[in-house]
């Protein structure tokens, strides 16, 4: 079994073939924002299939989705609690 990693610098997406073996004929490729998140998954095998993220304005993740199922997330502001002594 071997394997192929390939790299895109225009569209920041990696790809990783593989050949012979258990995963012959298997395909990756992640795709990254400039910030260099991941932004999508796919993965090519006998049912393909791909997976998509989304992220918050701070940078954290807060959506995925393979068209099918999506979940979301919410991160809540901290809050600070002031109490007074007793």
């Amino acid at each position: 079994m071997g394997f192929q990693m390939r790299r895109s610098n225009s569209s920041r997406r990696r790809k990783r073939s593989y050949s012979g073996g258990t995963l012959g004929g298997f395909t990756i490729t992640n795709g990254c924002d400039g910030y260099l998140r991941r932004t999508d998954l796919c993965v090519n095998a006998a049912t393909p299939s791909t997976t998509t993220f989304g992220y918050d304005t701070a940078s954290r993740l807060n959506s995925v989705s393979n068209g099918a199922y999506s979940v979301l997330s919410l991160q809540l502001p901290r809050q600070f609690a002031v109490g007074e002594p007793d």
